[in-house]
């Protein structure tokens, strides 16, 4: 199985893991594992490229589509601290997108 590095189990501390068994490309099935105290779950995603969502946007009517970095809220760094959230911000795990 392929581990996605920005899904890998460095990411179960935010509460999931995500993980592929092929070569990501195009339409790739996304395995995502989802931890709720001591319950687990799992459902697929499919991998998209910015190409993709880009042209899915436009199409749909929305003329500016921009790509959005996560933030920490001062809440979420005083709580865990700077390092607790390092790996989710090198590796950002979903996409954010602000359209117009």
């Amino acid at each position: 199985m392929y581990i996605l590095f920005f899904g890998s189990p460095l990411t179960e501390k935010y509460g999931f893991i995500k993980s592929i068994d092929q070569p990501l490309q195009e339409g790739t099935p996304i395995k995502y594992t989802m931890s709720l105290n001591t319950e687990k779950f799992s459902f697929h995603n499919y991998y998209l490229s910015k190409t993709t969502y880009e042209w899915a946007l436009q199409s749909a009517g929305f003329k500016e589509v921009r790509w959005q970095k996560p933030l920490v809220s001062p809440e979420g760094l005083e709580e865990f601290g700077q390092e607790f959230w390092q790996v989710f911000l090198e590796y950002v795990p979903i996409v954010f997108i602000e359209c117009l």
